[in-house]
């Protein structure tokens, strides 16, 4: 406010100087000297540019300072809904971020409306209110929140996802992890985890040192982990081989090497591998798995089992001793298979 008034008192003072210069410029008031005239207009223009000059910096100044403010002011207040463990204060910085027009304290609300697992009831209801009150109060946000609204309210999980995708992330160079982690969140709610593990990866990478849903995310992303090989060992419990050997490998290929270890991915595929009868592709596997660790002494006595094994293209070939090593190597897959299926991930 200070910056606002010495600016407004600098652009006063700057008009009555220009009301001075054209009074003494004044040919009724002094007599006409060419000379003069054109040094007085001259002076007449240089104070109006410094005065126009000094006015728009100093609302410059002035907008940035207030700006620096209300994203002070938001982050206070996200930072207090999303870590504080007092309910009370996270209901207040709810109520706080309806003042702001800024994207990230919408998309916040929302997320925060959303996530029934972590956030108590009393403050997601507040959340929702402070939404409907941003919807009244910014034009900016008018036509987005009177469509997401009623879709919160009927759980059109399809719909939130296509308008946050449709207003944040086609366009606008700014990409958010408030929307990625929010788009992660409804998919699975639908249930398709793979599209949520990915939107759930952009949000872990733009969330770079953010304070912002930091243990959420990593709990979602092991979550769409265990959904979606808890869905490949469904896949292959149908014997649908070729969809579970898809499934496991698609799977697979974002994991890290403590995630392969914990999910024995590889040694999952090499049990698909065995049972499509692709058994140089399956001794590849248990490499891998060896590699990582993935229950070394199953990954072991199943490399033994499948080097027994002649090198012939089709189950016809075998002999009866060989058939009977083919059984035994069947049988020790499917125990492998029930074995994983029944651990924890």
């Amino acid at each position: 406010m200070d910056i606002i008034k010495c600016t407004a008192i600098n652009f006063l003072w700057g008009l009555q100087l220009v009301s001075m210069s054209i009074y003494a410029a004044d040919p009724l008031s002094i007599p006409p000297n060419a000379e003069n005239g054109i040094s007085s207009y001259l002076i007449l223009i240089i104070i109006l540019i410094i005065t126009i000059v000094v006015a728009t910096v100093g609302l410059v100044i002035a907008w940035s300072k207030k700006q620096d403010e209300v994203n002070h002011l938001t982050f206070f207040c996200i930072s207090h809904l999303i870590l504080s463990s007092s309910q009370e204060e996270k209901c207040e910085a709810a109520r706080a971020l309806a003042q702001t027009k800024s994207p990230i304290a919408l998309l916040v609300l929302i997320g925060i409306i959303n996530d029934k697992e972590w956030v108590d009831e009393a403050v997601r209801k507040i959340a929702f209110d402070s939404l409907k009150i941003m919807a009244e109060r910014f034009k900016r946000h008018k036509k987005l929140l009177n469509l997401i609204i009623p879709a919160i309210e009927n759980k059109q999980h399809d719909v939130i996802i296509d308008l946050l995708i449709e207003r944040f992330e086609k366009t606008g160079k700014k990409k958010y992890v408030q929307c990625a982690y929010v788009i992660g969140r409804e998919y699975i709610y639908l249930e398709q985890y793979d599209e949520a593990k990915l939107w759930l990866e952009r949000a872990e990478v733009r969330r770079n040192d953010t304070f912002y849903c930091t243990n959420e995310i990593d709990d979602l992303i092991e979550l769409c982990n265990v959904k979606l090989y808890q869905q490949c060992d469904a896949i292959y419990q149908k014997e649908e081989y070729f969809q579970a050997l898809e499934c496991y490998s698609l799977t697979t290929q974002s994991l890290n090497e403590d995630q392969k270890h914990r999910f024995r991915s590889h040694l999952r595929i090499a049990c698909t591998y065995c049972k499509l009868q692709r058994y140089s592709d399956a001794k590849q596997a248990l490499l891998y798995a060896l590699q990582y660790h993935e229950k070394t002494d199953y990954a072991l006595k199943l490399n033994d089992l499948l080097n027994e094994l002649p090198e012939i293209k089709t189950e016809q070939s075998f002999n009866s001793i060989e058939k009977s090593k083919l059984l035994q190597l069947n049988q020790y897959v499917d125990d492998i298979m029930h074995a994983l299926d029944n651990s924890s991930n």
